[in-house]
């Protein structure tokens, strides 16, 4: 049961409809899902290990803030591992890898311009947008790029997910769709194009994301 209600407590952030610094009563949170209140503490417990949620003892009990630095750090980080390892990648990896790559990214490009799945799935859906960039670091020829890469892959997912109600899904879409095509042709230069392009929306987010803080609410995107 804590699981449909971890489900539905993201996709009210995702939505909007639950705002980034706002308080959680778990009694108000009850009676609006129609649970127990240990269900409800439980899923919030689950929230708050993932970063979505935030407490202190006693005093409050709200939807995380997004770490603009954080975000911006993060981001830049892995868009310059993604970037080697897609340069060691793209000219050597097998056609059945290219295959399922490129197909990952259509589907994933579908899903990210369907505004009905993409909200309430919004947490898998970055998850998904970082393995098709991780795809080049575990295939490369370089266990060190995985390996620096995944504590700065989950940072930055965590960050991510407290920042779903700013996304800009299309031009993800856009950008999802466009490594799909790199990869099927093994296009290097576009590829490394992309990351620049990732970087960008990354940079478009954090701005809305601090833009949000300053009036206290989120602009919305979804």
């Amino acid at each position: 049961m804590h699981e449909e209600v971890q489900a539905r407590i993201t996709a009210a952030i995702a939505h909007g409809d639950l705002n980034p610094g706002e308080r959680l009563d778990e009694i108000a949170l009850c009676e609006w899902l129609g649970v127990s209140r240990p269900t409800v503490r439980t899923a919030l417990q689950i929230l708050t290990q993932r970063g979505l949620v935030e407490s202190s003892a006693r005093r409050y009990l709200r939807v995380s803030r997004p770490d603009p630095i954080q975000l911006t750090d993060g981001i830049q980080v892995l868009g310059a591992l993604w970037g080697i390892g897609l340069r060691q990648v793209l000219p050597s990896v097998s056609i059945e890898l290219i295959r399922a790559h490129s197909a990952e990214a259509e589907q994933l490009a579908a899903l990210l311009r369907d505004p009905e799945r993409v909200a309430p799935e919004g947490s898998e859906v970055i998850l998904r947008v970082q393995d098709l960039f991780h795809f080049y670091l575990v295939n490369a020829d370089n266990v060190l790029l995985s390996e620096a890469a995944v504590p700065v892959e989950n940072r930055v997912a965590q960050a991510a997910r407290i920042a779903l109600p700013y996304f800009d899904f299309i031009g993800l879409a856009d950008l999802v769709e466009g490594v799909g095509h790199a990869s099927a042709t093994r296009d290097v230069t576009a590829a490394q194009a992309l990351i620049v392009a990732f970087l960008e929306l990354g940079e478009e987010l954090v701005a809305r994301v601090t833009g949000a803080d300053e009036r206290g609410e989120p602009r919305r995107r979804i």
